[in-house]
């Protein structure tokens, strides 16, 4: 766009809204991102930045579109679980075989840093960069690329955070439980092969925790992103409820494979997914009052950081264990299948 009529040219929204661009202040924006010589989309990324487009009048309407949509996306994806194929135990526990769950976790560790790698640690950095483009217009190159590697690497300390917070949790846990399991002083050597299948559970029931902490932060920041979006236009709206929902269905897979080796039957991983569906509503509901808010610029890396530890330290281990060529082949393409399901929901975002 032209310099001389940026202040004189309205636009029409993806809402049908006519919007005065100079009023918006969009105008040193665009400008910005026109400074490589060639301009940037961003038409769909307003409701990362903005605390929406659509007028007072329309509230009533987006509201009732965003907690609509953040149901559907809450909702549907349980039907997922239940049409997974259970066995049953003596005691009629629900279980998975075992070389099929390690399967089913292949695939929730590919889906885990997939999400990471290609959806949450890119719209961090997007996040941070475009605050960084709105506080620094009038700053130079060299101003400019300080910021953004200052930028980056508060992304990297927030994973790591979220990591070592994570740690501490599973940690502190363990801990209580051998304390717990020592007051028997005498029967301790009797009893040392079952501590250590005790200490194996409670690392299952404790990574099941860490994975309920981590989805209803991760589906906050959903809820928060469909308010945003929903705030801008109709379309970029539907748009980002649809990848979302694309989104969660290789994690409800993913969370019944890690839920299911605790004990829980199958009625009781989806009353946990009901659960954490309350933090896509929360989150919403928060987006709503406050617009897309610098507080996801540090929920989604941290988010990350929790992601990579289950990931690594909780799941990757379990399928080292007792292996043979074929259940690897299986295992490898599984994880595969889980990266490559996240990498395709990258290219269907808005």
């Amino acid at each position: 766009m032209g310099e001389s009529g940026r202040g004189e040219e309205e636009r029409t929204g993806e809402g049908g809204l006519k919007v005065d661009v100079e009023q918006r202040g969009e105008g040193s924006e665009i400008k910005d991102h026109e400074h490589d010589g060639h301009e940037h989309e961003h038409e769909d990324d307003e409701h990362y930045k903005n605390k929406g487009d659509r007028s007072d009048p329309e509230k009533p309407v987006y509201v009732v579109e965003t907690l609509l949509a953040t149901l559907s996306i809450s909702i549907f994806p349980i039907f997922i679980i239940l049409l997974v194929p259970l066995g049953k135990t003596a005691n009629g526990k629900n279980t998975l075989n075992k070389k099929w769950l390690k399967v089913l976790l292949s695939f929730a560790v590919g889906g885990l840093l997939g999400d990471v790698f290609l959806h949450l640690l890119p719209h961090a950095m997007s996040n941070l960069e475009d605050g960084h483009h709105h506080d620094h217009d009038h700053h130079n190159h060299d101003n400019h690329e300080h910021h953004s590697h200052f930028a980056q690497t508060l992304v990297g300390v927030q994973v790591l955070g979220g990591m070592l917070l994570f740690f501490l949790i599973e940690k502190m846990a363990l801990l209580v439980h051998s304390n717990h399991g020592h007051t028997h002083g005498k029967e301790k050597d009797k009893k040392e092969s079952e501590d250590a299948n005790d200490i194996n559970t409670e690392r299952f029931r404790i990574a099941a925790i860490l994975n309920i902490i981590a989805d209803i932060v991760h589906n906050f920041t959903d809820g928060m992103a469909i308010a945003a979006s929903f705030m801008v236009s109709s379309k970029v709206g539907f748009g980002t409820t649809l990848a979302v929902l694309i989104h969660e269905i290789p994690h409800e897979i993913g969370d019944l494979a890690i839920l299911i080796q605790t004990g829980m039957s199958k009625i009781q991983v989806v009353k946990v997914q009901f659960l954490t569906a309350v933090g896509a509503l929360v989150g919403a509901m928060f987006g709503l009052l406050v617009g897309q808010s610098e507080s996801s610029a540090w929920i989604i890396p941290f988010t990350a950081g929790g992601f990579i530890y289950l990931a690594t330290a909780d799941v990757i281990p379990q399928l080292f264990e007792k292996t043979d060529f074929t259940q690897s082949l299986k295992e490898v393409l599984s994880m595969i299948i889980g990266v490559s399901a996240m990498l395709l929901i990258t290219f269907m975002e808005p």
